[in-house]
């Protein structure tokens, strides 16, 4: 008996291992036979004996949770960017100002750039090119302004006027004179809200105006620089390629998990970044990392929820693609919204449903970029 079936010249895996339990047999031509299939395709088609609704957690621009329904995901729309020395390997992070005029503005910023997007109609216009060094880090809102960091050999900058038009470079962009940071956060301390800058390499600072600095330096133990900086329930979550934190308002860091410091495929450079884009909403934090897409509450209850993760998870290859192929790569950016979150791992983009202990219930693939490395 076969072990594949061809439809449109491919060939697809008939699972076949077990005869008592396969559907696939030799029977009498004229022979009438009926087969109703409940419960999805996982492992190709075949006789896969599944007993789960939600077993086929992963397809490419089609949601399989409704199994046996397949349903496509929303159509994408793609905007092109060019700048100055984007590498898919340094952070993105996304805010969004107005106008005079009332008129909405997304700004992309990674690497050395500020891209800013009119929303529409999704046209951009001039980059705003912060200069050689520049790595832009998380920003943060802070005293009625965006506060943008510039990595360790660039001062910070302030966007203080928005110009009417898709011109980054036609907005006022103030450079905060010989102060650093790699990632800002917004923090409070007793009854006074501060600004929080990572800096250096593992060093926290407090400001209360966002341009004079406390000099406290508080030290993280970490040799890996710090990646991003959240704020969570009255308290700092700092990420590394090797650990996450949670500083108190005494300057205490609790590390809450110990993970092994390894770059994308080899490449050293990437280390430094691991673990950014991470996200925070409510009472849970998410931790990107190639160990795994990590959800914590507080300083317990460390859990990864990837969908590689489960437990009867199947790693197939079908007509040529398969989702996780480079675990040295792994997760690198998370971003919640309302109910939903969107991951990226390698070169996909992951959508799910956040559920009320802040895992995710999966709906796969809805953006693969075809011929890229890494997608952040």
């Amino acid at each position: 008996m076969a072990d594949t079936i061809q439809i449109a010249d491919v060939a697809y895996p008939l699972l076949t291992d077990d005869p008592r339990n396969s559907p696939w047999s030799i029977t009498e031509r004229g022979a009438k036979i009926e087969w109703e299939r409940r419960f999805g395709f996982l492992g190709g088609m075949g006789a896969y004996l599944s007993r789960r609704p939600d077993d086929y957690l992963m397809l490419r621009n089609m949601d399989a949770l409704t199994s046996p329904y397949l349903r496509l995901h929303p159509a994408t729309t793609v905007i092109s960017l060019t700048g100055a020395n984007v590498e898919s390997i340094l952070p993105v992070y996304v805010i969004t100002e107005q106008d005079s005029g009332g008129k909405t503005y997304a700004y992309l910023l990674s690497a050395r750039n500020a891209w800013k997007i009119d929303l529409s109609d999704n046209s951009t216009g001039t980059v705003e090119d912060f200069g050689a060094g520049a790595i832009c880090g998380r920003p943060a809102f802070f005293k009625g302004k965006w506060h943008i960091p510039l990595g360790k050999s660039v001062d910070y900058v302030t966007l203080d006027t928005i110009a009417v038009g898709d011109d980054a470079s036609g907005d006022t962009w103030t450079p905060v004179s010989n102060e650093k940071a790699l990632h800002f956060a917004t923090y409070q301390k007793d009854a006074q809200e501060m600004l929080a800058r990572a800096y250096s390499t593992n060093l926290i600072d407090l400001s209360a105006n966002g341009t004079t600095w406390q000099g406290d330096d508080f030290e993280v133990p970490t040799t890996a620089p710090i990646s991003d900086l959240l704020s969570a329930q009255g308290e700092l979550i700092i990420c590394s390629a090797e650990s996450i934190f949670m500083m108190d308002g005494d300057g205490n860091a609790i590390r809450i998990l110990q993970t092994i410091s390894t770059g994308a495929g080899g490449n050293d450079a990437a280390t430094a970044f691991l673990g950014s884009n991470s996200a925070q909403i409510g009472a849970f934090t998410y931790f990107p990392h190639p160990s795994g897409l990590w959800r914590f509450i507080g300083q317990a209850a460390q859990t990864p929820i990837g969908p590689e993760q489960d437990e009867q998870f199947v790693n197939r290859t079908l007509d040529g693609f398969q989702v996780f192929t480079t675990p040295s790569i792994g997760w690198r950016s998370v971003a919640p919204w309302g109910k939903w979150i969107y991951a990226t791992y390698q070169d996909h983009l992951f959508a799910g449903e956040i559920l009320g202990d802040g895992k995710v219930r999966w709906h796969g693939a809805v953006w693969q970029e075809v011929g890229s490395l890494i997608t952040r």
